[in-house]
């Protein structure tokens, strides 16, 4: 089996560099995480722990929103700078740029904080133990891709795939 190449355009018609692969590779590097992620959240006080990390995401959530705060008053000024002529339409759209992509990839991170808090609000550590054991012990019984694909979607959420050349990354986001 094969994963397919991404056939996504963005707005200027570039076609997105996501080329394919076997599947058995990506399947071999999502298992591995999985395991790594199973040792990660094997606290010796499950409950603790998992308020800890909650609280500490929510403070990494506060700042991300200072920061989206700071940089849209600068993108605001910046604007502001243009329109009082102090910047040639050039030097604008540089700044103009730079403070767009600052806050589009704050906004971007934003989202996987707050996708991370409500992933650790909705399920314990003891639930996802449990549900990752339960998947360790059934996926080498399963053949059929369907099902295989149902039992991977009982512990994760998405997976990100992107290939650049021969450098392949994987994101896994877990439940």
């Amino acid at each position: 089996m094969l994963i397919k190449p991404c056939w996504h355009t963005d707005e200027y018609g570039n076609k997105c560099g996501n080329r394919g692969t076997k599947y058995s590779i990506v399947e071999e590097e999502i298992q591995k995480a999985i395991l790594k992620y199973k040792e990660d959240i094997l606290p010796t006080d499950t409950e603790t722990q998992g308020s800890n990390n909650i609280e500490h995401l929510k403070q990494m959530l506060e700042e991300k929103q200072k920061d989206l705060n700071k940089y849209t008053s600068a993108l605001e000024r910046v604007n502001d700078a243009y329109d009082l002529g102090e910047y040639t339409k050039d030097e604008w759209i540089k700044r103009k740029s730079k403070w767009e992509q600052q806050i589009s990839d704050t906004k971007n991170d934003i989202y996987g904080l707050e996708m991370q808090v409500y992933r650790s609000e909705s399920m314990s550590n003891v639930e996802r133990l449990n549900l990752i054991n339960e998947f360790i012990d059934n996926i080498d019984n399963i053949d059929d891709p369907a099902d295989r694909n149902r039992l991977y979607k009982t512990i994760i959420d998405s997976v990100i795939w992107t290939k650049q050349g021969e450098d392949a990354n994987i994101e896994i986001n877990f439940l």
